[in-house]
């Protein structure tokens, strides 16, 4: 019965302050969006950031030159940048996605490493 305790005040914890949870995450899910779309060799689709999910395109240019696939992107993001994320099933997308755990600062992080694997290719 204890274990039933602890699994409750998670849950309890989670309910006290989830809209303004969910709010900070659709906003850094926004604003991982708007900065990407900076990036030239970035295609954002904007129309799948409604919610905390952003998924985006590397150009094809830039991964012949890491010589890497959608995959092998998420993979030096991690290995080079410590920056989670995953491919899309298809492996035509990179999926970012926000939640309770992500900061603003972290979302930066990600934005220069997405930068830097471009630049690391020879593009901006």
């Amino acid at each position: 019965m204890e274990q039933c305790g602890v699994i409750a005040a998670t849950g309890l914890v989670a309910l006290m302050d989830w809209e303004d949870k969910i709010y900070e995450d659709h906003m850094n899910a926004a604003f991982l969006a708007h900065e990407l779309w900076d990036i030239k060799s970035i295609d954002v689709d904007h129309h799948s950031v409604e919610t905390n999910i952003l998924r985006f395109k590397v150009d094809k240019k830039v991964l012949k030159a890491l010589k890497t696939d959608h995959r092998g992107f998420v993979r030096l993001l991690k290995e080079e940048h410590s920056v989670l994320c995953n491919p899309d099933f298809d492996n035509a997308h990179i999926r970012f996605v926000t939640h309770r755990n992500v900061s603003r600062e972290q979302c930066e992080k990600a934005i220069k490493a997405v930068k830097s694997l471009v630049a690391k290719a020879g593009f901006h």
